[in-house]
């Protein structure tokens, strides 16, 4: 027997003249599934407010239930406490779903079988056949073609889960049992309007939902999301997670909370779970463990070192990761972030878009070409170096429904989601980069006006530059370098500095970068003084490239340039002999 309700309103007619009247009832119906309700019978009818109507919604016409994301955790676990009880887990894997024992309890098969290689997993509403593999004698591998199939079969994709050997066969299989634990009514419905609807199928390419569906399409698409989430959900449920956190942290007492703990633990979970990292990670940040987030970092098939972050960072749809294809998307379309990028206030490392300052950044050489890696200091502090983007969904006009979506394989930016970058909510970026901007605007003002003021030689700007330019020393007082100071600086005497005054001493490239450095210059200023002095930074891709970060960064120290120099950039170091001082031939 089906029942189901209807919302009807009715226009109460005066016949004396008085006004008519608007009224709503809620009016349920019963009839026999067998005889396609041919008996259907009204059973009950409730006067309700407008509020109370039973309204005509995708899931009311389908029978499937209201789920949102209100709900979604409290639904999931009723769920979990109806069909896992106590003495269906298995003491010795308490955190691993019980498989084998709940599809016997509730009855259904399951079996390998030859499936589409974009079905992960297939539940059959009625009687059918198909291609199985029974394992039962492992590692001999019978296999059983056109086998006839009950209604409430589940079959795994074989080439996927067994000769692939993944292991989220676990999460495909909480799948299906949503389905035949909530959507009876809805497989009823559908088998009466068409009859060829025999099977709910796992896919990853579920179409985007979108007002070009039907509603039968859409009806399709929200219970097939409803079993996503409610999947991850039964696999990983909040109350054993919760536990499983604080069993791991309280065997790991003493070890420092770093990137390299929460990614043990999230593979310790993966085995826990016996569930992949990707949903690991995914269950965990829909929880608020946002850690996760910089745990097993793999991004366009690279994995990369695990980094972590201040607590409560992001919200679930925030992250650090966006992979290059979504990244070059962004230069594309958003001004602010293009700006970003050009201007070199952050670089991007391949999975993270970070400051690009020493203190967070390590150059590395690949192929000729220079790379990019966080710091040891920006993988313990990613909140204050990296920006956040957040992954949303492009059916704008379906938010209610943005968390059913099918994420088997989940990188939290999928192909199902775009990521978007808000300045606005990026604080420290955006301080930054207004340092960074006034730093490159001084420069380019003290650049125009020493132009202006008919400078034209090395000799002549670094006289200038000595009498305008202040800098501040350690007690923050703002001084005028002297030719005292700046043959410290240098390691030679008073008299060289007097020679490159007046133009009569030669000088090497490393000379002038030491007096930017001195004088704290910006980079049109630096290079002035390089093509001035020596025609410019050799046409050496590392070196040029290196040497005209470093103009950007006048603000460290020179260990600090020697050190990217040397680690980073397998150059030559900038320093001078200690033992030594230095003093230029005449010209």
């Amino acid at each position: 027997m089906l029942t189901i309700t209807i919302g009807v309103s009715a226009i109460l007619i005066s016949s004396n003249g008085g006004a008519d009247s608007l009224h709503y009832y809620n009016i349920s119906l019963c009839g026999n599934v067998i005889s396609r309700l041919s008996d259907l019978h009204i059973i009950n009818i409730v006067e309700v407010t407008e509020e109370q109507l039973q309204k005509e919604t995708v899931e009311s016409l389908f029978m499937l239930p209201i789920i949102s994301a209100d709900n979604l955790e409290d639904i999931a676990e009723e769920f979990y406490e109806k069909y896992c009880p106590d003495y269906l887990l298995n003491p010795k894997q308490k955190y691993s779903f019980p498989v084998v024992r709940i599809k016997e309890w509730v009855g259904l098969k399951l079996w390998y079988a030859d499936l589409p290689d974009n079905c992960f997993g297939r539940l059959y509403l009625k009687e059918s056949t198909a291609t199985i593999y029974d394992s039962s004698k492992y590692p001999i591998i019978d296999k059983y073609e056109n086998t006839p199939i009950p209604r409430g079969a589940i079959l795994l994709n074989y080439n996927y889960y067994y000769k692939g050997n993944k292991y989220d066969d676990v999460i495909t299989f909480c799948h299906e049992l949503v389905h035949w634990a909530m959507h009876q009514s809805y497989f009823i419905l559908r088998h009466m309007l068409e009859d060829s609807f025999e099977t709910m199928n796992c896919s990853i390419d579920l179409p985007n939902f979108d007002d070009t569906m039907t509603i039968a399409d859409k009806a399709y698409w929200i219970a097939e999301g409803q079993a996503n989430e409610l999947s991850i959900r039964l696999a990983m449920p909040k109350h054993l997670v919760e536990q499983a956190i604080a069993e791991y942290e309280n065997n790991s007492k003493g070890i420092t909370r770093d990137g390299i703990y929460y990614q043990s633990m999230v593979e310790d979970f993966e085995l826990k779970f016996n569930v992949p990292r990707e949903i690991v990670k995914k269950r965990l940040r829909q929880l608020g463990y946002d850690f996760a987030d910089g745990t097993c970092v793999e991004v366009d098939d690279c994995h990369y070192p695990a980094f972590t972050f201040a607590h409560g960072t992001l919200k679930e749809y925030e992250t650090f990761i966006i992979d290059r294809s979504k990244y070059e998307q962004l230069l594309r379309e958003n001004k602010d972030f293009e700006d970003l990028i050009k201007s070199n206030i952050c670089v991007y490392t391949g999975a993270v878009v970070c400051i690009y300052n020493a203190k967070y950044i390590r150059h590395f050489i690949n192929n000729g070409k220079i790379k990019y890696v966080l710091s040891d200091y920006a993988m313990k502090h990613a909140d204050e170096c990296c920006v956040r983007f957040n992954a949303y969904y492009k059916a704008s006009a379906f938010q209610n429904y943005n968390y059913y979506i099918q994420e088997y394989l989940c990188c939290l930016i999928n192909k199902n989601k775009q990521a978007r970058f808000d300045s606005n909510k990026n604080e420290i970026i955006a301080e930054y980069n207004h340092k960074r901007a006034l730093f490159l605007q001084d420069d380019k003002n003290f650049y125009n006006k020493m132009l202006k003021d008919g400078v034209t030689t090395f000799s002549e700007a670094l006289v200038y530059i000595m009498d305008n330019k202040k800098i501040k020393d350690e007690d923050l007082k703002e001084i005028n370098i002297k030719k005292k100071h700046l043959a410290e600086f240098l390691r030679c005497d008073e008299k060289t500095i007097q020679n490159y005054r007046h133009g009569t001493a030669n000088i090497t490239i490393e000379k002038v970068m030491l007096i930017c450095l001195a004088f704290e210059t910006g980079p049109k200023v630096g290079m002035f003084l390089i093509e001035k002095s020596v025609g410019g930074i050799p046409d050496n891709g590392i070196k040029k490239s290196a040497y005209i970060w470093l103009l950007h960064n006048t603000d460290l120290p020179l260990s600090e340039w020697d050190r990217i120099l040397v680690e980073d950039f397998d150059l030559d170091p900038i320093r001078f002999d200690d033992k030594k001082k230095e003093t230029d031939a005449v010209v």
